[in-house]
This record gives C-alpha cells, sequence and structure tokens, in this order.
C-alpha cells in the first residue's frame, strides 16, 4: 500500500535522485544496469526508497524514509521464519543489509542500537553461507563468439556472483566502520576474509551485456585474478586494474583497521595507567616493533594504491587518514575528557593527555587529523555521511583535544603562551611542507588548520573554538541547504551540534 502512495509522492524524483547517487558509491552493491523495479520483493524496493529519501535535503522525505525503514525492519523477520531459505537469497540479504545501515548511521538512538544489536544477523547469514571465503565456483566468463541469450545468461550470472562478493565485502566494511565508531570490537576478523576481491568497477557499472563482454576483453588477459585481502596484507604491493581498486583499498584498510584495534587493545592492558609495569617491560618492546609494523604497512598502502588511484578516492584517502591517526592517540581519554563520561571520568583521564599534547605521537595525530579535514572537503556534495562524518568528528575532536589540552599546559605554566616557539605556519589540512618534519620532531613551528575550506582564514590549535569553526564548514559545506524546510541528515547535525557544543567548551576554558 506505501509503494503505491509513493508513485504519488511530489519528492518522488528526488528520492531517486539520492539513491542513484547511493548505490553507485564505492562500496554499492546493488547492481543498477540490471535492476528491474517490477520485478523486486517489495521488502527490498521499500527499503531501497526509503534510503534514497533519507538522503534527500526535506524533513518530510526524512520522515517517510525511516518509517518505511520501521516497516522494512519488522517484515524481514518473519520472511526469515517462512522459509529458512529465503536467508540465502540475494535480495533478502541486500534488504537486510540496507535497512541495518539505515538504522546504524539514521542519527536516532533506538535506531542505532536496533541497528547494532541486530547486525550479527547478517553476519551469521553470510558466514554460513560461505560468503566471506572462496567458494571455488567459476566464474562466467565471456567468449568471443557468445551473443544473444547465451551472453546475456553468462553477464545476469556474472553479476549475480559479484553482488554476492560485493555484499560481503560492503559488510566487512561496515563492521570495521562500526567498530571504529564505537570503538568496539569488530564482529568479522581480517583473517577470515579469503574471498577475491570484487571485479572492476567498469565492469561492475556495464550497461549490457555485449558493453560488458567487450570491457572484459580489454583487461590485460593473465593477470593474477586471485588476490584476496590475506594476499596484500601479507605481502603489500599494488592491486591489478582487473579489481576494484577504490572498493579493495577501502577493504585493505578495514582490514588494517583489524590489527590496529588488537595492537591498541594490548597496548591498554600494557600501559595501563600510563606506566609500564616491571614484567611487561619486553611486551611493550614488542608492542613498538609491532607499531612499526603497522606504520609500514600503512606506507605501503599509502604510496601502492592511496597515490596511485585514479581518479582519486575521497573515502579512501579520509579511511587511510583517520585510521592512522588512531594509531597515535587514545581515543577513548580524548572522548572522556570532551565529557562522554562525567567530571571525575574527564579528570582521571587528564593527566595522561597533558602528557600526550608534549609527545610526537599527539603531532602526528592532529596531522593526519587535519589530513582528514582535507580529504573530507573534496567529497562530492551530500556524501559526506554516515560513518565518514562521524571519522570528520574524530578529527575534530582530536584537533579540539590537543589545543585545548596544550592551552591548560600554558596557563600552569606561568601563563606562558602555547606553541610559543616562533617561526613557520604548518597547516594540518593542507600538503606537506617543509615545516611538518620539524614540527613533527622538535614541535616547532604552528599547527594551522583552515586551508582546506576555500574562502577561510587560516586558524592556530591554540584557537580552539575557531578550530572547531572550521570543522563545522566542513560538514556542513558539504549539505548546501537554500530554504528553511531544507535540512542535513540526523546524524550530520547530531554531529554538527557536537562540534558547536566543543567549540563552546573551549570558549569556557580559555575564560
Amino acid at each position: 500500500m506505501w509503494l503505491l502512495a509513493l508513485k504519488h509522492f511530489a519528492g518522488l524524483r528526488s528520492v531517486f535522485g539520492c539513491l542513484l547517487a547511493r548505490i553507485q558509491q564505492v562500496d554499492c552493491f546493488v547492481h543498477t544496469a540490471s535492476f528491474q523495479p517490477n520485478q523486486q520483493e517489495c521488502e527490498l524496493l521499500g527499503i531501497l526508497i526509503a534510503t534514497g529519501a533519507t538522503k534527500t535535503n526535506i524533513k518530510a522525505l526524512h520522515k517517510l524514509g525511516f518509517a518505511i525503514q520501521e516497516a522494512v525492519r519488522t517484515i524481514i523477520p518473519r520472511r526469515c521464519e517462512e522459509a529458512n531459505a529465503n536467508t540465502r537469497k540475494l535480495w533478502l540479504l541486500q534488504s537486510l543489509m540496507c535497512e541495518l545501515q539505515l538504522g546504524m548511521w539514521s542519527g536516532i538512538k533506538r535506531k542505532m542500537e536496533l541497528a547494532e544489536s541486530h547486525s550479527q544477523v547478517i553476519l551469521t547469514m553470510l558466514r554460513r553461507a560461505g560468503r566471506f571465503q572462496d567458494s571455488k565456483r567459476p566464474v562466467p566468463e565471456p567468449l568471443a563468439q557468445d551473443t544473444g541469450e547465451v551472453l546475456q545468461r553468462k553477464w545476469l550470472d556474472w553479476i549475480h556472483q559479484e553482488s554476492f562478493k560485493r555484499l560481503a565485502f560492503h559488510t566487512f566494511i561496515s563492521d570495521a566502520q562500526v567498530s571504529m565508531t564505537m570503538l568496539t570490537n569488530p564482529n568479522i576478523s581480517y583473517s577470515e576474509l579469503s574471498i577475491f576481491f570484487p571485479a572492476a568497477r567498469d565492469l561492475w557499472m556495464a550497461e549490457d551485456a555485449e558493453q560488458w563482454k567487450d570491457l572484459y576483453f580489454k583487461r590485460a588477459t593473465g593477470q593474477d585474478r586471485h588476490l584476496n585481502l590475506l594476499d596484500f596484507l601479507q605481502q603489500p604491493g599494488d592491486i591489478p586494474d582487473y579489481y576494484d581498486t577504490s572498493l579493495a583499498g577501502l577493504a585493505i584498510l578495514c582490514g588494517i583497521w583489524g590489527m590496529i584495534w588488537q595492537h591498541l587493545q594490548l597496548s591498554a592492558v600494557v600501559h595501563r595507567q600510563g606506566e609500564v609495569a616491571a614484567k611487561h617491560q619486553s611486551m611493550a618492546a614488542l608492542l613498538s616493533l609491532r607499531r612499526e609494523d603497522l606504520m609500514r604497512t600503512l606506507m605501503h598502502f599509502r604510496v601502492n594504491i592511496a597515490s596511485n588511484q585514479t581518479p582519486s578516492c575521497p573515502e579512501t584517502e579520509l579511511v587511510l587518514e583517520v585510521v592512522t591517526m588512531y594509531l597515535f592517540v587514545n581515543f577513548s581519554d580524548l572522548q572522556l575528557f570532551a565529557g562522554k563520561g562525567d567530571l571525575e571520568d574527564a579528570r582521571r583521564v587528564l593527566p595522561s593527555l597533558q602528557q600526550w599534547v608534549t609527545t610526537q605521537d599527539a603531532r602526528q595525530a592532529v596531522w593526519h587529523a587535519g589530513q582528514v579535514l582535507r580529504a573530507a572537503a573534496v567529497f562530492p556534495p551530500k556524501q559526506l555521511d554516515r560513518f565518514y562524518a562521524v571519522a570528520v568528528y574524530h578529527a575534530g575532536l582530536t584537533l579540539w583535544a590537543y589545543g585545548v589540552i596544550s592551552q591548560m599546559r600554558a596557563s600552569a605554566d606561568k601563563g606562558n603562551a602555547p606553541f610559543s616557539t616562533p617561526c613557520l605556519q604548518v597547516c594540518l589540512d593542507g600538503v606537506e611542507s617543509p615545516a611538518l618534519p620539524v614540527f613533527f620532531t622538535l614541535g616547532r613551528h604552528m599547527p594551522m588548520v583552515g586551508s582546506s575550506r576555500r574562502g577561510m582564514d587560516l586558524f592556530p590549535l591554540s584557537d580552539p573554538q575557531s578550530v572547531m569553526d572550521v570543522v563545522l564548514a566542513t560538514l556542513q559545506g558539504n549539505f548546501p541547504t537554500s530554504a528553511n524546510e531544507e535540512v542535513v541528515p540526523p546524524l550530520v547535525e547530531n554531529l554538527m551540534q557536537l562540534l558547536r557544543d566543543l567549540g563552546l567548551a573551549a570558549r569556557n576554558v580559555e575564560g
């Protein structure tokens, strides 16, 4: 009934416009060229429309989208109970994934908690079906003589296999992004994902079977078509262009995040209360070596993949920078200091953060936080949402904490101004400069932000309120509005309010 009503809804064009932009993103798993709305199950069609509605800048459509999402959320379990075979069907898994994604990044607490608690369902379905592992099933390949129905059937079979593969990678990426957002353990281990990387994006986006065949034969023969995540983590190198390098890059970074998370957890045990017990001295040395190894892996990725992507992928660049940032900062402590806990929690973590701001780790962290803003500034309009908006907020929180705590330390040192060593400016959200190594090693020069936003002045981190304005402008600039009824997505609005609150808190500290 509600699907029929949508046909007469005035904002339907806007809904489908946003939907088309969504399913063409890097980690998309719904094939647009072969998508036939009249032949789709109502659950999949409904949740796709709901997704498009929530990505518009019209509040009424947001409400409609979330209402449809709620209906789909209650229907899918019944379809699974009707027949267990439904849990292996592509349309149901796609519907469930879209529903969970919409709830997880809705910005509505109830929906986010439901989505997080139900995320294990789709992981179990995919895991039991063996979708995270190489199935050894032959991939349909076109032959030179293939035409007509034979070619069409091979194309559709290839799409079916590729859709499952991309859904598995999307689930892995989404799980890692939730882990980074919530600072929780990933539900999918990087060692579990042995499925081969998805095929090149132009093959996936081919409009028909003939175009798919032509593009297929243009790919160099004899390439290694059996490369997966574990291969790269074991021996980092280039990703052949037969694969979707942007999607593979995101998956690799999420795999690296799994290793970083393990390192951070062990480090938290060894360095409890900021000190290393005598019995853990050898473990601390091993942790130092492990972090160097992780940094080398990230550097290999930066050199072999991120710098060679044509065209550049802002999602990959942003995730690369934020994952690296997490390696240099105890983000749980930052959140407690910013008010996630009570006043006693903030006081408890303050000494360790005061020590942190004097280290090279802190300067590395704020550099990568600035680079997150730089990557975010080039996102396509209305695409800086979901995890990517959260990453911008995390970067802003890192810059804010560094500036505020440095100010506090300076005030304690008889009123000496922070960053008092006069010298050059280091634009944290700009390109690397000769002053950067000196800033890293000696803490000299003035760290600034603002170069990523056109028309804005540069502001030092010693002015955390203005720094928050820069971060706020980065999010707000991706969602231009022209009328009173136009709004940004709820999650983005919530993050923007948190940034405003941080700016006010910084002013109160200065006062």
